[in-house]
């Protein structure tokens, strides 16, 4: 770990608004997760011995779908064993637990009821189309220039950031359950990179322009009033502040989970619960520097709060205590969760 995070860029991203550039932003994020299997192969991953970890989790019956350097598949708990799906990674990214489908999109495009399901069509390279269809596969609505998948809302909309086509810039677009769309954020807040939507709420990360140079904010729009307010201001310069947003995932309860960027502090992520209030969830026993540890996708469910890292490694907090290290079977190297564990 110590070796990864040596090697590891500490440049804070410029955030882009032209369509170019979020279609290359697209493409970049496409290529994540073969850039962190090479990383792992040329680079020692190795966990220190003294750090515990978990062969099984007491106590804990589910299925955890998951992509990894050996593709798609489902980590059975409480053995820790990988079964993978034996699909190809492309059109296997997040997994229906109602139907034990595969499908091409992201885990939040499966609305809650698991009537509606968001895919993206990847063929297009950046020029990402989303279909909206029901779960027995009627079509809704389409839209090209699809950047990312927030989520839904408690009404039943979906959330997804596109490009505008007469503006040029990613935007906010909600699409109802009848497959009715429009634009729904402020062209003001156009700096802001949306990350995920729950409930009443849809979070980002905003960059007051022109530049890096200045500490970016968490954000939260309120879908009931379309106004937007500060949530978190993170460091200005600070370690471990790159990938998606920097938002990892939204806790059960809907809030954001960030890394923890105070190098003094210990290695961990944050859930920012309330207005400038984190609350820190450390890593049990890390016997590193606090800069060392680079997470990368995070999410929640009702066992917990998981956790994986650019060199794909598995955690899991219970939410109220530490995160503990996962030993799946097989050296599987985790890369992002297709799904909660169910």
């Amino acid at each position: 770990m110590a070796a990864i995070a040596s090697k590891r860029s500490r440049t804070q991203p410029t955030w882009m608004v032209s369509a170019a550039a979020v279609l290359l932003a697209v493409a970049i994020v496409g290529g994540l997760l073969a850039a962190n299997a090479a990383r792992r192969g040329s680079q020692n991953s190795a966990i220190d011995p003294n750090q515990s970890g978990l062969e099984a989790i007491p106590g804990m019956h589910c299925t955890l779908p998951v992509t990894t350097d050996q593709g798609p598949g489902l980590i059975t708990f409480p053995s820790g064993t990988f079964r993978p799906a034996r699909l190809p990674a492309a059109t296997a990214t997040a997994y229906d637990p109602t139907t034990h489908r595969w499908l091409a999109t992201q885990p939040q495009g499966i609305s809650p009821d698991g009537k509606l399901v968001a895919l993206l069509d990847i063929k297009k390279g950046g020029n990402q189309t989303l279909r909206l269809e029901t779960s027995s596969g009627k079509l809704l609505y389409s839209h090209d220039l699809v950047m990312r998948i927030l989520g839904w809302s408690s009404d039943g909309s979906l959330l997804v950031t596109a490009v505008d086509p007469d503006t040029k810039t990613p935007r906010l677009l909600r699409i109802s359950s009848g497959g009715h769309a429009g634009w729904f954020d402020p062209l003001s807040n156009a700096t802001t990179m949306w990350s995920f939507a729950a409930g009443q709420y849809v979070w980002g990360v905003a960059l007051p322009y022109p530049g890096p140079a200045q500490a970016r904010m968490i954000v939260r729009l309120d879908l009931a009033t379309a106004t937007i307010a500060n949530w978190y201001a993170m460091s200005t310069g600070s370690f471990n502040d790159s990938g998606f947003g920097p938002i990892l995932g939204l806790t059960v309860d809907g809030y954001p989970i960030v890394p923890d960027l105070n190098t003094d502090s210990q290695a961990g992520v944050v859930a920012i619960t309330a207005p400038q209030v984190p609350a820190p969830i450390h890593i049990g026993n890390w016997p590193l520097s606090a800069s060392s540890f680079w997470p990368a996708h995070a999410i929640s469910d009702a066992h917990g709060m998981w956790l994986t890292t650019t060199d794909g490694q598995l955690y899991w907090s219970s939410g109220g205590s530490d995160f503990r290290l996962v030993k799946v079977f097989g050296s599987v190297a985790v890369d992002s969760f297709a799904g909660v564990c169910g």
